[in-house]
């Protein structure tokens, strides 16, 4: 399978993630991913996007989230960079009940459905900043 790779830039304001996430949708049916997954695809490269904005990049004027979209060994991967410190401290795994009851705060949604619709997530850095990447498997074809 060819490896085709698509980088996008966008800049680290609300509505800009909208670019990546259908670019993603794109991408995503070109190489066969069903269409049952395209919403999944949205959401977490949404959550993702808006994370590096807010957190990473903290609306700072003039900066940008950059989005690598790569198609390689019937994986769609997508990497989110942004300019921030990075995670401090291990990501809390969130409670759906604790958060829906008022026990958790109602914000920080965002890792909790990216590691609900994604096949894989991690976390960590390198020379370009933070890194959030995203895989779906794609389905194997039997000719």
């Amino acid at each position: 399978m060819n490896s085709e790779k698509i980088h996008l830039s966008i800049p680290a304001k609300l509505g800009y993630e909208k670019f990546a996430m259908e670019t993603a949708v794109s991408l995503a049916a070109l190489y066969g991913l069903p269409p049952a997954r395209f919403g999944d695809v949205r959401t977490a490269i949404s959550e993702a996007c808006i994370n590096a904005m807010e957190h990473g990049n903290k609306f700072a004027p003039g900066s940008s989230v950059e989005v690598h979209m790569q198609v390689r060994e019937k994986i769609l991967q997508f990497k989110i960079f942004d300019k921030g410190k990075g995670l401090a401290r291990q990501i809390p795994k969130s409670n759906l009940r604790r958060k829906l009851t008022g026990k958790e705060p109602a914000r920080g949604w965002g890792i909790f459905l990216i590691e609900k619709l994604v096949d894989d997530v991690n976390y960590f850095q390198d020379k370009k900043g933070n890194v959030t990447q995203l895989s779906f498997n794609l389905p194997v074809h039997i000719d």
